[in-house]
């Protein structure tokens, strides 16, 4: 099965330019990723709400 290619049009040429332009943009393009210690926090905050929600299920701790 062939794969689709994206037709170029005036408008998505704009909004690029307008993305390189500006700066400080919250968007990440496809060669970019965030800094590690970012995803660590993320990470290490993400299970220990999750670890305290399966404590609570399981009543280890009792609210």
């Amino acid at each position: 099965m062939p794969t689709e290619t994206k037709k170029e049009t005036r408008e998505t040429q704009e909004i690029k330019e307008h993305r390189e332009n500006k700066k400080g943009s919250a968007v990440l393009t496809p060669n970019e990723t965030p800094s590690f210690p970012v995803g660590l926090t993320l990470g290490a905050s993400f299970l220990l709400v999750n670890l305290l929600v399966a404590a609570i299920y399981f009543h280890v701790i009792n609210p």
